[in-house]
């Protein structure tokens, strides 16, 4: 049996999609211009 990350690889591969995995809760680890672009959505500013 596949690993779970080996099977979530193979899958974006596949799809040749582009995703961001991370189950980091801490607001700060998370770069800037992804807290821009989805707080730009919820109307509420980075930090």
């Amino acid at each position: 049996m596949k690993s779970f990350i080996n099977q979530l690889i193979n899958t974006i591969d596949k799809k040749d999609s582009c995703s961001v995995v991370g189950l980091d809760p801490q607001l700060e680890y998370i770069p800037y211009e992804i807290k821009k672009a989805a707080f730009k959505k919820k109307r509420k500013p980075p930090e």
